[in-house]
């Protein structure tokens, strides 16, 4: 009697597409729930700062050109001194794109009917009548008003500051839209100083947090220059400048300021803990400046 063979049977190829074309779906819906809070959130806050910065030191750049023109206008030929001039100055007008004004391509302005979100600003703040501009990758800034600061400088005694704070909802309007911080929950809404001299300094809860970015401290010796190991940006600045401070020369290297100007708000880090000390080589000697600096480290690819 003859053995019957068994037949195993296997998926046909249109099966395996399905299946394949189901978990491709679930991949990618998996992705959009995970991506703004891990995989992007550092390509997101460096392209918010980079275009921030770029965009600051170019109004900058154009009223120290326009110091000396007999034509310019008194507001062009200074840094913004109203969070509506700021706003006017950083984004391109979509409904004028040929105008003089702006650096940031954007799809919403609001800049002539400007509502401020101060530097107090908590859950709730960010609402669609505060917006001041929208750029054209999404994202959503909103501007404070100007405010003025003495920060202690360790060369000069102390130096006054103008500056806004620009707030930037990096994931465009999606939720939670709120700088509250719990230590889980990322927040998508991030501060950064904008000073008169047109130089962007990152501020508050992502200093401390790699999630959001990395800075290391430049060392500049006589032989050369070196570089740190990848750090948070505020152990970057313990590494780099220690407890010294000369704000006329270089903003990074304001700490302690910024934490007694902004105690007990959203721009404040819940963990100053630092695991780093100061670089010998970066340690000013009396009366000097430091040679070293921080830089944030760029990300092009998510």
């Amino acid at each position: 009697m003859m053995k019957k063979q068994q037949i195993k049977k296997a998926f046909s190829l249109p099966e395996l597409l399905i299946v394949m074309g189901i978990v491709g779906v679930i991949s990618v819906i998996m992705l959009t729930i995970i991506k703004p809070n891990e995989i992007a959130l550092k390509y997101q806050y460096y392209n918010a700062y980079n275009t921030l910065q770029i965009a600051a030191k170019n109004v900058f750049l154009d009223a120290e050109e326009l110091s000396t023109s007999s034509t310019a206008s008194a507001a062009d030929k200074a840094f913004p001194a109203t969070p509506a001039d700021l706003c006017k100055k950083l984004a391109v007008n979509p409904a004028s794109p040929n105008s003089k004004y702006g650096y940031i391509n954007s799809t919403v302005y609001n800049c002539s009917s400007l509502n401020t979100v101060g530097y107090n600003a908590g859950a709730g703040s960010f609402t669609d009548d505060k917006i001041a501009f929208t750029a054209s990758n999404s994202m959503r800034y909103f501007i404070s008003p100007l405010y003025n600061a003495t920060l202690n400088s360790s060369v000069l005694g102390s130096v006054s500051l103008n500056y806004f704070i620009v707030w930037v909802d990096i994931n465009g309007g999606r939720n939670p839209n709120t700088p509250v911080w719990t230590g889980k929950k990322v927040p998508d809404v991030v501060p950064f100083i904008v000073a008169s001299n047109g130089v962007v300094v990152p501020i508050g809860h992502p200093t401390v947090d790699i999630r959001y970015m990395t800075a290391r401290a430049k060392i500049v010796v006589e032989d050369g220059v070196s570089y740190g190991e990848p750090t948070t940006f505020y152990n970057a600045q313990v590494q780099a400048f220690g407890n010294y401070q000369e704000p006329s020369t270089e903003l990074f290297s304001v700490r302690a300021d910024w934490q007694n100007l902004f105690k007990n708000t959203n721009l404040v880090p819940y963990d100053t803990t630092t695991t780093k000390t100061a670089i010998p080589e970066c340690v000013p000697q009396s009366g000097n400046y430091s040679s070293c600096t921080v830089l944030i480290d760029e990300q092009k690819t998510l």
